[in-house]
């Protein structure tokens, strides 16, 4: 309900915020990228999305505005790639993660509301979603393979520190 919904705009705002606090005590890499507080203008903004799309009267203005939305999504998608031409540790703590997150937000509602033709061979069609499938499949599992094998041929937790290492490493 409208609970949760404040609580998502809240969560939303405050990442950046979070990130800034990070930074500004030294913590500049891992820290802003991977905590979740950090990373909660992601999680909230695919979580109103999803509450949006479950909502018949909140989607019906999504499809009525997606000329909009892709209009808007051309000009995300120009501001992030600004942050990547000049990508400061600071723009992107402060606000360039957030913008990601923005623009990756209204490239899913294009795609979901009202994809032109590109758009839904690229996103549906193509060979693209099933090999995202399987990227995610190895992301979520090669740690514990990677330890696994680690463990089997060298008794010890997974440390590069020479050809073998390397070698069942890469395999």
């Amino acid at each position: 309900g409208r609970g949760l919904v404040l609580f998502l705009c809240i969560s939303f705002a405050l990442a950046p915020l979070w990130r800034m606090l990070l930074y500004a005590f030294g913590f500049m890499v891992h820290g802003p990228y991977t905590l979740l507080p950090c990373r909660a203008d992601d999680l909230a903004l695919g979580v109103l999305i999803a509450m949006a799309k479950r909502d018949a009267g909140v989607w019906a203005k999504v499809i009525e505005h997606s000329r909009a939305l892709k209009l808007c999504l051309c000009f995300l998608v120009l501001a992030v790639g600004a942050l990547l031409r000049f990508p400061q540790r600071l723009n992107l703590n402060s606000y360039g993660y957030t913008l990601m997150a923005v623009t990756y937000g209204c490239l899913f509602l294009v795609v979901i509301s009202a994809p032109g033709r590109v758009l839904k061979w690229v996103f549906q069609d193509s060979p693209l979603p099933r090999i995202g499938v399987l990227a995610y499949g190895l992301y979520l599992f090669h740690n514990g393979l990677l330890a696994l094998a680690h463990a089997c041929v060298f008794g010890k937790e997974p440390v590069i520190n020479g050809w073998p290492t390397l070698a069942v490493s890469a395999a």
